[in-house]
């Protein structure tokens, strides 16, 4: 008798957050037939009938748990298959989360497995006598029906035009012909480790591992792909059962050598040479029943013989039979620069790593920070890559491949709710020099990537701007982005990026980052707009910022505070909005979220800076400082600026307002705004820049007044 083990990773269902200390309690099932058994209630929630206990850490894992498993040998014989794995039962409990009962996982001897559990927050307390009940049924290689697989082939109308890898998978939980049935929806690569391992054993030669895994994806995609199951109205992509599809089991445990070859594989599909289309690949156990495709007992048999795995899916289904692999990964934000990242990388691929990685830690604060995000694939990088790794079950070497990379990609996209490579306000991060590379349509490399990366930052904030996927490569869609960045900023629209683009594109992405880098975690934009008819505690927050700048500024009405969205509250953000150079409408998008709360900040900053107002005493009045020569605006600095912000303050002290600006020689956000409510007290044009007339203008009221000096 061999050991197997085992590990429970706990996360908050719809979210990739770790749940720590979540109780586990293991016990061995109940004979052979688990999976038939009713589920008891008094019996399998009570701890007391369990028979090992551990805690879940900060990282939602409850650490490797060592369980009997019986010889190896019942894994190649398949008369006595059915004797190959040991089933278990398990219960999880935690504060605040529907307690979760999984019964028959299977342990395997010498093999690791992992049981990804999300749990679901109790909604009310009625909830809190509810438990959420997985069964795990016998493996496939042991007990297979018949499938009664159709071929697409020359079948189907409704063919996609290109083969992606989805972000995720949607299975129904039962027969085509059972309605009532559920239907759950996965990520790709997880419904893939969930098929091999109900279908075939992990003991398996890891080359007949990898040909059933080849034969699982291609089926799947075949089934996307030609939408069998959606062109005829049905709202899901596969079934769960095997008399049509493929092995399912929601809620059961993965083998980590699986885990580890599908994250390698996930994105490679079986094709015949000609054809364009995954191909549509039958199998079946091979023993109890059989069929025009692959044996999963016949190909660990071709393995032991030292057949690779493609020259067993060629025994199956004939030469002509390619591994065909493609990087149109649907759920990553960034695609795979085509090398792995080691220690001593450097460049934009290395930078963009990094910046997820920092964003993945605040959920999983076991990852080690890396202090500099500057692109150079250091010791700190390193340890973060392995900390990675560990967490989720890859090869702890330090290097960024395809499935440690795909991993980080996917890892963050749940983390951040949203697939932009900027969701929940993240700031994203450019390298401090501004690249010298003259590009247009038809360029590619890190530069191009990089225009890319900032494009889609921009469009999250700037409708006009269209968004872009971050490939590296320089086509129409990258194109028509920089021409509307170039409208949207009064550049010519010309879709080529030179000094002049790069310049704006740097200056207004570091506006938009250093507003956001003040926002608190409770002024993170919420990822979906605000509009009239919704309801919630973003709206109460915009209605409660939006009176602090109303009053601040005296320009804009108050609002009743209350959590409703109502058409008052719409008309005074179109007011704010055309205040502000904002697209009056009536919307709270990012922008002008991001615009709020940065107004706010920059008031309540000012606030704490000098509640008084008090203005420095003038050394000398009527001979103020000359026009510098040029209109000076956001993001200048220098003597001409502190002269800007010392007239402002004394003008707003003698009408009455108490706003202070820090007289710093930065002409910054708050500086703009100050300039801007001049402005439009005095009916003047909103620019938010200061020419000649109202330089002069300042510094003569200033002057009046008795302070022009700072």
């Amino acid at each position: 008798m061999t050991d197997g083990y085992f590990d429970v990773r706990t996360g908050v269902y719809n979210s990739a957050m770790p749940v720590p200390g979540a109780r586990v309690y293991i016990k061995k099932s109940r004979g052979t037939e688990y999976a038939d058994l009713p589920y008891d209630p008094d019996s399998d929630v009570s701890e007391t009938n369990y028979e090992q206990y551990t805690v879940t850490g900060g990282d939602g894992k409850s650490g490797s748990i060592r369980l009997a498993a019986p010889s190896v040998e019942y894994s190649f014989g398949q008369a006595d298959a059915s004797g190959a794995y040991y089933p278990f039962d398990v219960l999880v409990l935690a504060e605040g989360f529907v307690p979760v009962f999984v019964r028959g996982f299977q342990v395997f001897p010498g093999i690791r497995s992992e049981l990804p559990l999300n749990l679901e927050p109790y909604v009310s307390d009625l909830e809190k006598d509810l438990v959420k009940t997985y069964i795990v049924p016998q493996n496939a290689a042991v007990s297979t029906p018949q499938r009664e697989q159709e071929y697409t082939e020359g079948l189907v109308t409704d063919i996609l035009s290109e083969v992606v890898i989805p972000s995720t998978i949607t299975v129904h939980l039962g027969t085509p012909s059972d309605t009532s049935a559920e239907n759950v929806t996965v990520p790709f690569a997880d419904y893939i480790k969930n098929v091999a391992s109900s279908e075939i054993f992990p003991t398996w030669d890891e080359e007949a591992i990898r040909a059933n895994i080849y034969a699982q994806i291609s089926f799947a995609l075949n089934r996307i792909y030609t939408e069998w199951y959606r062109s005829r109205g049905y709202p899901y992509d596969i079934t769960n059962s095997t008399t049509v599809d493929q092995s399912f089991v929601d809620g059961r445990n993965i083998y980590d050598n699986i885990s580890r070859t599908v994250d390698d594989i996930f994105n490679v599909f079986i094709r015949k040479d000609g054809n364009y289309e995954p191909f549509f690949a039958r199998y079946c156990d091979g023993i109890r029943t059989s069929c025009d495709g692959l044996s999963q007992w016949g190909s660990q048999r071709l393995a032991e013989r030292g057949y690779n795995a493609l020259a067993i899916l060629r025994n199956y289904y004939g030469d002509r039979i390619e591994l065909v692999s493609t990087n149109n990964i649907a759920d990553s934000p960034i695609s795979y620069p085509g090398t792995p990242l080691s220690l001593g990388s450097v460049g934009q691929p290395v930078l963009e790593m990094q910046i997820q990685l920092d964003r993945i830690r605040r959920d999983y604060p076991a990852i080690p920070e890396i202090t500099r995000l500057n692109g150079r694939f250091g010791s700190e990088t390193d340890s973060a890559v392995r900390s990675f790794q560990n967490i989720f079950n890859l090869n702890v070497d330090g290097i960024v491949g395809k499935a440690t990379w795909y991993k980080i990609s996917r890892i963050y996209s749940a983390v951040t709710k949203l697939g932009e490579i900027t969701s929940e306000g993240t700031e994203t991060f450019i390298p401090d020099s501004i690249p010298s590379e003259i590009l247009t349509l038809g360029s590619s490399g890190d530069n191009t990537r990089l225009l890319q990366f900032i494009l889609e930052y921009l469009s999250y904030f700037y409708p006009t701007v269209p968004d872009v996927i971050v490939d590296g490569y320089f086509g129409e869609n990258t194109k028509n982005a920089v021409i509307g960045f170039q409208r949207t900023f009064g550049l010519e629209p010309d879709g080529i990026v030179g000094e002049a683009t790069w310049n704006v594109l740097y200056s207004v992405s570091n506006e938009i980052n250093e507003a956001v880098r003040q926002q608190g975690d409770d002024q993170r934009y919420p990822g979906t707009p605000l509009s009239q008819g919704d309801t919630g505690q973003g709206v109460e927050l915009m209605k409660r910022y939006y009176n602090i700048i109303a009053q601040y500024y005296g320009e804009l009405p108050t609002v009743q505070v209350n959590t409703v969205f109502d058409e008052a509250f719409a008309d005074a953000i179109r007011e704010f909005q055309r205040n502000y150079d904002l697209d009056p409408d009536g919307v709270i998008g990012a922008l002008t979220w991001t615009r709020i709360v940065e107004i706010v900040n920059f008031i309540n900053n000012a606030r704490q800076r000098d509640s008084s107002a008090t203005v420095p005493a003038s050394a000398t009045v009527g001979n103020y400082e000359p026009y510098p020569g040029i209109t000076v605006r956001r993001g200048a600095n220098g003597r001409h600026v502190k002269y800007i912000q010392n007239a402002l303050n004394t003008i707003n002290k003698r009408d009455g307002f108490k706003q202070y600006i820090p007289i710093s020689g930065e002409f910054d956000s708050g500086t703009e705004l100050a300039v801007m409510a001049y402005q439009k007290r005095n009916g003047l044009q909103r620019s938010g820049a200061v020419d000649k007339v109202l330089w002069d203008r300042l510094m003569s009221e200033a002057d009046e007044s008795g302070d022009v000096h700072p």
